[in-house]
C-alpha cells in the first residue's frame, strides 16, 4: 500500500546496507510497533523520471503473489526518494548461501534441484502474467533464511517489464554472464529469462559459468557462438539428468528453447510429485469451509495476518500448497484444488462433489485461481492467528494513526491498496459494522479480537 506518512515514523531503518540492486540500495528495517523485520529498498526519484506516475517496479511487484517472489508490503515517498518496504530475505544471495553450506553442510544435487524447481516455478508464474524479469542472476535470487530447508526468493524487478506476446523487446538489459544471445541482437522475448535460469543452474552445480573470457567483449562473443560443455572433473559427479536439463535450456535460438513451464514439468531432474510430509487434509478442508463462512472483514484481516507470520507458523501449509500446485506455477487452479480434495474425499464423511466445489470460493480476488496468500489466509490454524501478539500486530497494521481504533478511512486505505479496488464509503461502513459492537463507528482492539475469535 502507499503510506502517506514518513518512513522514519514507522520503521527504524539501519544505515548498514544489505545489498545493491539495479535501481537502488537495500537496508534492514524494524517496524517500530510490531518489531517485524523488513527490507527497505531506497530508490532515488530520478530513477523513475519520465516513466509516469506509477513506477514500473512497484506496480509489477504489487501484481504478484508467489511463494518464491519477494513480497512488497508498502511504499513511502518523500521529495527525494521512494522507499519500498519488502519481505526480508536474511539468508543472503544464492551463491553466497550455497558456498556457506558447502563449507558446513554438504550442498547436494538434490538441494540444487529444489532451488532450480523454485526458480523455474517463479519464472513460470511471472511469464503467465506477461512479465519478463530480464536480469535473472545469482544476485537477484535470495535465500529466505539461513536454515538448511530455506527457500529462494526472486528479487530486484528494476529491469522487469510487462510485455505483449508477439511484440519483441528491444532494450539490451542483463548481466554479461547470464544474458541470452538474442538480447545482444536487440530483439528478444520473455524466454531470455529461461536462458538465464540455465546459466544459474550450471553455476550452482559446478561453481563456474559455462562461458569464460578475459573481458566482457570476448565473453559475449563466446555466449553467442560456443555450445555449452560439461568438462571434468567439475561435472564428473553430476547426474546426466541435470546435464540434460541444462542442455535443453541453453539453446541459442529462442524459438527452439522451451518455456519455463515445460522445463518445470518435463525435466526428469525436476520431476515433480506430491510433497512428502504431513498432509492434514481434513483439518485443512474445515479451515477452508470456516473461511468461506466467515465475515468479509475477518477474511481481510486473515489475509493481513498471513503476510506477517513467521516461516515456522506456515511451513506445513506452504508444503501443502506445493503439493496441490501440480504444475508448479505458484497458483492453485480450481481443477488442482478439486483433484487434491477428491483424492482424499474418503476421509471426509459426507463431503459431496457439490460441497467440494464450494471450497474454491476462496479465490477472493477473482483471478480464477487461488493465490499463495489467499490459500494461507483461508487455511491458517485459528490457534495460530488467535494468539494475542499475532492479532495485535494485525490490528496495528490497520490502525494507521496509532490511536487504538480502526477507523473507516483507515480500513478503506488498506483494502484499496492491497486489492487495487475502489470501495464505496457505504461498503466500508458495512464492513466496520461487522465488528463495531458499541456503535461508535470504529473498531477497538477488544472488538477486533472478538471478531477474530468468532466461529
Amino acid at each position: 500500500m502507499d503510506n502517506s506518512g514518513k518512513i522514519d515514523s514507522f520503521y527504524d531503518v539501519s544505515k548498514e546496507k544489505l545489498g545493491e540492486e539495479s535501481t537502488g540500495s537495500v537496508f534492514k528495517a524494524i517496524h517500530k510497533t510490531t518489531q517485524i523485520e523488513r527490507a527497505v529498498k531506497l530508490v532515488f526519484g530520478d530513477v523513475y523520471q519520465g516513466k509516469g506516475d506509477a513506477p514500473p517496479e512497484i506496480s509489477l511487484l504489487r501484481s504478484m503473489d508467489h511463494p518464491n517472489i519477494q513480497k512488497l508490503y508498502e511504499v513511502f515517498t518523500d521529495a527525494k526518494c521512494v522507499y519500498l518496504v519488502l519481505e526480508m530475505c536474511s539468508g543472503g544471495e544464492l551463491l553466497d548461501g550455497v558456498m556457506e553450506r558447502s563449507q558446513g553442510v554438504r550442498f547436494t544435487e538434490h538441494r540444487a534441484a529444489t532451488f532450480c524447481e523454485q526458480m523455474l516455478g517463479a519464472i513460470t508464474y511471472i511469464h503467465a502474467n506477461n512479465i519478463a524479469h530480464r536480469d535473472i542472476r545469482p544476485e537477484s535470487i535470495m535465500l529466505q533464511d539461513k536454515s538448511n530447508t530455506t527457500d529462494i526468493k526472486i528479487v530486484d524487478f528494476g529491469s522487469a517489464v510487462k510485455y505483449k506476446k508477439g511484440t519483441p523487446l528491444t532494450t539490451k538489459v542483463g548481466s554479461p554472464y547470464y544474458i541470452a544471445p538474442e538480447v545482444l541482437n536487440g530483439s528478444y522475448d520473455y524466454k531470455c529469462d529461461v536462458w538465464s535460469c540455465g546459466v544459474v543452474a550450471y553455476i550452482m552445480l559446478c561453481g563456474s559459468p559455462p562461458w569464460q573470457a578475459d573481458n566482457d567483449s570476448d565473453l559475449l562473443k563466446a555466449v553467442a557462438v560456443e555450445d555449452v560443455t560439461f568438462p571434468k572433473p567439475a561435472w564428473a559427479q553430476v547426474s546426466q539428468a541435470a546435464k540434460d536439463m541444462i542442455t535443453s535450456i541453453l539453446i541459442k535460438n529462442p524459438v527452439d528453447r522451451p518455456e519455463a513451464s515445460s522445463v518445470l514439468n518435463e525435466s526428469q531432474w525436476l520431476k515433480r510429485g506430491d510433497v512428502k510430509g504431513k498432509q492434514p487434509l481434513p483439518s485443512i478442508v474445515r479451515r477452508l469451509q470456516a473461511f468461506n463462512q466467515s465475515r468479509r472483514l475477518k477474511q481481510v484481516c486473515l489475509t493481513v495476518i498471513a503476510t506477517q507470520l513467521q516461516k515456522k507458523d506456515i511451513e506445513e501449509l506452504r508444503q501443502y500448497f506445493k503439493s496441490l500446485d501440480k504444475n508448479g506455477d505458484g497458483t492453485i487452479s480450481r481443477k488442482e484444488l478439486l483433484q487434491g480434495l477428491e483424492q482424499q474425499a474418503k476421509s471426509l464423511p459426507g463431503m459431496s462433489p457439490e460441497a467440494l466445489e464450494k471450497l474454491v470460493a476462496i479465490d477472493s480476488d477473482g483471478s480464477g485461481s487461488i493465490d499463495y496468500t489467499e490459500f494461507l489466509a483461508a487455511a491458517i490454524d485459528k490457534q495460530v492467528y488467535q494468539e494475542r501478539d499475532v492479532m495485535w500486530n494485525a490490528f496495528r497494521t490497520f490502525d494507521l494513526d496509532g490511536n487504538g481504533k480502526i477507523e473507516p478511512h483507515e480500513l478503506k486505505q488498506i483494502m484499496e491498496s492491497n486489492n487495487n479496488v475502489n470501495l464505496s464509503d457505504a461498503k466500508v461502513k458495512a464492513l466496520v459494522t461487522e465488528a463495531d459492537k458499541n456503535g461508535d463507528g470504529k473498531i477497538d482492539f477488544e472488538e477486533f479480537m472478538n471478531m477474530m475469535k468468532e466461529d
